[in-house]
């Protein structure tokens, strides 16, 4: 494969990837507004089988082919395009490391453990969700076990949301932060405190539709790109 065919696979590959997103993003947000509460097996079943197509996608031949002959002429690509390769290549490596029938079951275990919340918080009834929550966070380790075997399981979660970060750097900053934090908080607990009862108040479902659409207003919103949905 040459340079240039990589870079109209890195296209196409893009493209649907982008479809595979978006579909996965809008069965999500219809569960979480106005979906019914009963479709949420043949909800999970359709994230996880879009989850096994973009595992597919990511894993197969024809995209570590392209991956390999664009990062051999890595040094020839635009800033951006380079950045591009550097981080599918990254993505391709973590998720080569997790079997595929695991990587698609966590998904569909997300999806229908987010149902599950929806009613736990409905019935003010933790025992509801807490099962999945246990599964979840079994499953968020195994993963980062496949991902950053030998890293210490917090180090790997992480460096998922900020590259290179290590837990004795969280621990260095949080000691500082309380050095200086606990004392603020002691000070303030001893004065009188402020009346936070606007916060403990119902707020209609058309007020907050309607202050929303305030905000959208102010921010330049487009409303044909962006909707309020209720959840």
């Amino acid at each position: 494969m040459t340079t240039q065919q990589a870079l109209q696979k890195l296209a196409e590959y893009e493209k649907t990837n982008a479809a595979l997103g978006y579909a996965s993003m809008v069965v999500y947000y219809d569960g979480a507004t106005a979906a019914p509460k009963k479709s949420d097996d043949i909800r999970a079943e359709s994230l996880g089988y879009l989850a096994g197509k973009g595992y597919e996608l990511t894993t197969c031949p024809e995209t570590v082919e392209m991956l390999e002959t664009l990062n051999a002429d890595i040094k020839n690509l635009d800033a951006v395009t380079a950045r591009k390769v550097s981080e599918l290549y990254r993505n391709y490596d973590r998720t080569r490391r997790i079997p595929a029938d695991e990587f698609v079951e966590f998904q569909m275990l997300t999806a229908k453990a987010d149902a599950v919340w929806h009613d736990a918080k409905e019935k003010n009834d933790f025992s509801l969700f807490e099962p999945y929550l246990t599964r979840i966070f079994d499953g968020v380790k195994k993963i980062a076990g496949y991902t950053d075997p030998g890293k210490p399981t917090y180090d790997a979660l992480l460096g998922n949301f900020e590259r290179g970060l290590t837990t004795a750097q969280c621990d260095g900053f949080f000691a500082t932060l309380r050095s200086r934090l606990v004392p603020l908080i002691k000070e303030i607990s001893g004065v009188k405190q402020i009346d936070d009862t606007p916060l403990k108040q119902n707020f209609p479902v058309a007020v907050q539709r309607d202050f929303s659409d305030f905000v959208m207003g102010i921010m330049g919103i487009d409303r044909e790109r962006c909707i309020i949905g209720e959840t």
